[in-house]
């Protein structure tokens, strides 16, 4: 994010009690700026204490979180409906924009155990809110392209199912 934090509508600081300081001031630019600087719980909370800049910086109660993220929600940037178990990050490669998925189903949650499956989920509905219509979406490293739907800002794919990881590839 850093240098990088004006190009998202959204940003959520989760319960970090640490920042290095430039990227902090970065933040505190980005909210006066009118970005929405969404803070979870009291440890990022600390961190800002000394501004002075109401409305501009959220600070949201872990019992606020649902709340928030739901007002958030209209400026993401991905959904993926579906599934509860898949993990997404955006990145840009090669100057194309990329969306990692990976599929978290099974037994993660028992750190003893070996994950011996991890099941397929899907099919997941993808919406993505770009700046202007792509030409395709495609399943990386298949090369697959997705039938793509647009409107209103927003391309909507539906991936079959997930196995264990996929990027999305927008053009």
């Amino acid at each position: 994010l850093v240098g990088h934090a004006g190009d998202w509508p959204v940003i959520i600081v989760p319960g970090w009690t640490f920042l290095e300081p430039a990227f902090r001031d970065e933040l505190v630019d980005y909210a006066l700026r009118g970005g929405c600087l969404l803070l979870v719980g009291p440890g990022p909370a600390a961190l800002f204490t000394s501004e002075a800049v109401p409305g501009a910086i959220r600070v949201a109660t872990p019992e606020e979180v649902p709340a928030a993220l739901k007002a958030a929600c209209q400026h993401l940037l991905v959904e993926v409906v579906g599934a509860v178990n898949v993990d997404v990050s955006v990145r840009r490669h090669a100057g194309r924009l990329q969306v990692h998925l990976v599929n978290t189903a099974g037994s993660h949650d028992q750190p003893e155990a070996a994950v011996e499956t991890v099941p397929p989920v899907g099919p997941l509905r993808i919406a993505l809110r770009l700046a202007h219509k792509p030409a395709g979406i495609f399943a990386q490293p298949e090369g697959t392209e997705l039938g793509m739907t647009w409107e209103n800002g927003i391309a909507r794919v539906t991936l079959p199912h997930l196995a264990i990881y996929t990027i999305l590839e927008i053009r």
